[in-house]
């Protein structure tokens, strides 16, 4: 442990903002950390903690004891599934297991297809001039971004649900 206090003072100083890794680091990897970075530069070692939760092959903890070991190389070989795998972690909520399953493989395929449909449409729509200005002058589309982005930043904030914030 008193490496990656010695590496993150090193590189980030004796505070550092933001600090990640799984739930079973909590102990006592994280805590001797504190400790060590704490005692040593007399400081907050940090300021928020983030712990994710266990990747599952199904409803089993991936483990490769457990025989159930899976490279992103091996488990995703195409680039469409690797971007799946991108999507499917990026809106799950870190802090649960993460379960992969050929389901939420596909699952995360489709909604990057209507996320490219969205994309597409709406890219379609600015080129032809079709940002028409409502009654008071405001743009549809810039009304619509500037509603989802707010909604966004509020999903964020409470406590970085990205399943809220991607659903929309």
């Amino acid at each position: 442990h008193l490496e990656c206090s010695a590496m993150s003072r090193k590189y980030l100083g004796d505070t550092i903002d933001l600090h990640a890794g799984g739930v079973d680091l909590k102990f006592p990897h994280h805590e001797n950390e504190i400790a060590q970075s704490e005692g040593a530069n007399c400081a907050p070692f940090c300021n928020c903690w983030v712990h994710n939760g266990f990747v599952n092959i199904g409803d089993e903890k991936m483990s490769k004891s457990k025989g159930n070991f899976l490279t992103l190389r091996g488990a995703c070989p195409t680039s469409d599934d690797v971007r799946a795998y991108r999507y499917l972690v990026a809106s799950s909520q870190y802090r649960n297991p993460l379960s992969f399953t050929d389901a939420a493989l596909g699952a995360a395929k489709g909604a990057l297809k209507r996320l490219d449909r969205a994309k597409a449409t709406i890219g379609d729509a600015l080129s032809k001039g079709g940002d028409d200005l409502d009654s008071t002058g405001e743009s549809d589309i810039g009304a619509a971004v500037e509603k989802e982005l707010a909604n966004f930043e509020v999903a964020i904030a409470d406590d970085l649900s990205m399943p809220r914030a991607s659903a929309r």
